[in-house]
């Protein structure tokens, strides 16, 4: 990806984007312009965050997932994020992924709910009021 389509992607104007990598402004223009060039491992670390996700449906056409083959990331569009590789997921029909995802999801949050409850358990009654408020 070039710089420009990686500001597009993000839907961010010149001067946003040159306000949130630190970059001045007229050195993004001269990248743009191609002028210059920005250094490669800069950009292959902006295409890293910008890069366009997978949908994953389910057997109703509905998107459930988004997938980052680059970052090896799936994102289930409720904020959570886990950390998983799919390969081949082009000789996967979606919806047998998306209900293996639901499984992976479903898995974390029991992780989490037993963690939880598990460090609830040690705590004192005092200590609980500072884990819950925390939480």
């Amino acid at each position: 990806m070039q710089i420009k389509e990686i500001r597009e992607t993000a839907h961010m104007s010149q001067s946003a984007f040159a306000r949130k990598y630190n970059i001045p402004l007229s050195t993004l223009q001269h990248w743009e312009q191609n002028l210059n060039s920005p250094p490669r491992y800069f950009l292959d670390l902006l295409a890293r965050d910008y890069e366009k996700g997978i949908d994953i449906y389910d057997v109703k056409g509905k998107t459930r997932y988004t997938y980052y083959p680059n970052k090896k990331i799936v994102d289930n569009l409720k904020g959570i994020s886990l950390p998983v590789e799919i390969r081949s997921i082009d000789s996967l029909e979606p919806p047998d992924i998306c209900s293996h995802l639901d499984r992976v999801f479903e898995d974390y949050k029991n992780i989490i709910r037993r963690f939880d409850e598990s460090c609830e358990a040690e705590l004192s009654e005092e200590e609980q009021i500072g884990w819950n408020a925390v939480m």
